[in-house]
């Protein structure tokens, strides 16, 4: 096999929020989705939609590219990730999943799904400042005043996952799972996925399936206590993108005090919820770049949630990427960065050496990623959603995060 290889185009099912069918979640959203032979998108729901989009063209594609060794552009956000020396999605893939040798020539397979990742349209508690309202509901009327009303039409049926032929196909592969990773939204809020992770759990099959979360913790459901110990393991992905009050204002309208005492609930009770791997994971963006450290301070307080953030770089929307920022500002954040990694090798928090090598060799991509370019063209814009933001949420972004007064100073 080349260098160019993933394991996921011959395993892998992934449904966007808006029931598409993709190679992965890093795939391209407009020009990129499974489309039948009469070029019609396939939707979660529609008869058949999982087997039509198993061997859809593009998927037959994109394994054909993969074994002439060239770079398919629905894999660019995993080549992105690799060119800040960071660990990509491809690469994980790799290593957690092998492509059986009997199907690694094949291009087009039967699906033998092993890997299950669904993600359930906007159904969401939280507003945060840098998503889009194909994530969240609750940023419809913000968007509508920056936009206009037209701005969210398209986000307003995302309900794909409330279609029980959707289930009833995904269930005839379940004999084949070995990880199941729900987001959102907010995944724990699908009234219809637990229905069926209580299905899966009444047929004997979730002691092999390892189940996984990008949440945001807001809520611990009573759903949780009962399924999660009937599986072979769960592994929480934690959003949590500041300390205190940053993480109240970006995340807004979350309270510190719920996903605090949620993490320490988990951390108290880590067996008894079954969970094999909790991680907290920031997106790094405009607004956190100066709060890094404190952050994996913060973390490394645990000790069975693990000790090292998981570092989530953000590509879009460009405007509240850091590469808007004025590069002094940045240049100043980086800093701390880069001292703070010096403690760590110092023997900063007592990190094992495994995580010390692993959060050093992230806070590295982290700095590279802050310097990577320069979008002065973007500040007006960034400026514009956090002025509506604002006046919306009646807050103040110099109340939060001060370091920003060199953006705002007239």
């Amino acid at each position: 096999m080349t260098n160019t290889l993933c394991s996921l185009p011959w395993l892998h099912l992934f449904v966007d929020g808006m029931g598409h069918f993709n190679n992965c979640c890093l795939g391209p959203s407009a020009d990129g989705f499974s489309r039948d032979s009469d070029g019609e998108t396939i939707l979660a729901g529609q008869p058949n939609a999982i087997r039509r989009h198993w061997n859809s063209s593009l998927m037959q594609e994109i394994r054909k590219s993969m074994h002439e060794g060239t770079k398919h552009k629905s894999c660019d956000g995993c080549w992105r990730i690799e060119d800040t020396g960071s660990e990509s999605y491809r690469i994980s893939a790799n290593r957690d999943f092998l492509v059986p040798k009997e199907i690694q020539n094949k291009i087009s397979v039967d699906p033998m799904i092993r890997w299950v990742d669904l993600r359930f349209g906007n159904l969401c508690n939280l507003a945060c400042r840098m998503c889009l309202p194909y994530s969240s509901k609750k940023l419809f009327t913000e968007y509508e005043l920056m936009y206009g009303p037209q701005s969210t039409e398209k986000y307003k049926n995302m309900t794909w996952y409330e279609s029980e032929h959707f289930w009833d196909e995904l269930f005839q592969y379940s004999d084949y799972f070995e990880r199941i990773h729900l987001a959102g939204g907010e995944p724990l809020l699908i009234k219809d996925c637990w229905k069926f992770l209580r299905k899966i759990a009444s047929e004997n099959k979730s002691k092999n399936i390892n189940l996984s979360y990008n949440t945001n913790l807001t809520r611990i459901p009573a759903e949780a206590k009962e399924l999660w110990p009937k599986f072979k393991g769960i592994i929480l992905l934690v959003s949590m993108d500041g300390i205190g009050k940053i993480n109240e204002f970006i995340r807004y309208p979350q309270k510190w005090s719920d996903i605090e005492s949620n993490l320490w609930e988990l951390e108290d009770k880590f067996k008894e919820y079954n969970i094999q791997v909790c991680q907290i994971q920031p997106t790094i963006q405009a607004y956190n770049i100066h709060h890094i450290p404190d952050y994996c301070d913060y973390v490394a307080k645990f000790k069975n949630i693990k000790r090292i953030p998981n570092f989530n770089l953000l590509f879009g929307p460009e405007h509240f990427s850091p590469s808007v920022l004025p590069r002094s500002y940045r240049e100043d954040a980086v800093g701390k960065i880069e001292n703070y990694i010096q403690k760590v090798e110092s023997g900063w928090n007592s990190y094992e050496e495994r995580d010390k090598n692993s959060l050093i060799i992230s806070l590295k991509g982290v700095i590279k990623y802050i310097l990577s370019e320069d979008r002065p063209e973007l500040l007006h814009e960034f400026i514009r959603h956090n002025d509506i933001y604002d006046t919306h949420r009646n807050q103040k972004i110099l109340e939060y995060i001060p370091e920003l007064e060199v953006v705002y100073r007239k």
